[in-house]
């Protein structure tokens, strides 16, 4: 069973969905995503309990890791760079390269295949620099994982999310991807080659994962 409350933190409202259920451990668990925090609690605990602790405890620490949004109503983040965003008509990227489109789904269609071209030129490059195989490349949208290398089929995937990031952040998933080829784990001998490849990739992978864009 859900409930739908609401909470204001710094002035700003936030909605509250909370979720009792029978549970093994009979701890609370605080989420937050997209602005809605996600509550799952025993049924012997009380709403007016759970929203105390989330008024003075939870709801500062998971406001202070939240990740900022890629896309807003009239700006996006693309390799890196804030641009302008309007629902319709044309989008200038910062080279000066202009890119047309009639609504949001036309433009997502054309970032997509964008997208793909630029990480396979990316692929392509470190291919030859690590003497691995050539691969199938491609992109799709991935909740739990920036990118995958699968032997069996021999293709890279590369999550959607990653066009928001700097081309030297994208570039550390892809060196970690191809390292795959040479060791399918994550063992010493795998990160000696990442870092051979990427020296900065700690820092780059800690940027993606604090949501820094550049």
């Amino acid at each position: 069973m859900q409930k739908l409350l609401s909470i204001t933190y710094l002035n700003k409202e936030y909605r509250v969905i909370i979720e009792h259920k029978s549970m093994r451990h009979k701890s609370i668990r605080f989420r937050l995503r997209d602005g809605t925090f996600m509550i799952s609690a025993p049924y012997t605990v009380s709403d007016k309990h759970i929203v105390g602790l989330l008024e003075d405890k939870y709801a500062p620490l998971l406001i202070a890791k939240e990740k900022p949004p890629a896309v807003g109503k009239d700006f996006i983040y693309l390799f890196g760079s804030r641009y302008y965003f309007p629902e319709e008509g044309q989008f200038t990227f910062s080279n000066g390269e202009i890119l047309a489109y009639k609504n949001k789904e036309e433009f997502n269609k054309k970032i997509r295949k964008l997208y793909l071209n630029i990480i396979t030129e990316r692929v392509r490059y470190y291919e030859r620099l690590m003497k691995t195989k050539e691969h199938t490349v491609r992109v799709r949208n991935m909740s739990t994982r920036y990118g995958t290398n699968s032997k069996k089929t021999n293709t890279v995937c590369f999550a959607l999310a990653l066009y928001s990031y700097s081309y030297p952040i994208i570039d550390a998933i892809i060196v970690h991807e191809l390292a795959h080829d040479y060791y399918f784990d994550h063992s010493a001998n795998f990160y000696r080659v990442v870092y051979n490849f990427c020296p900065d990739y700690k820092q780059l992978h800690k940027k993606l994962r604090k949501g820094e864009f550049q």
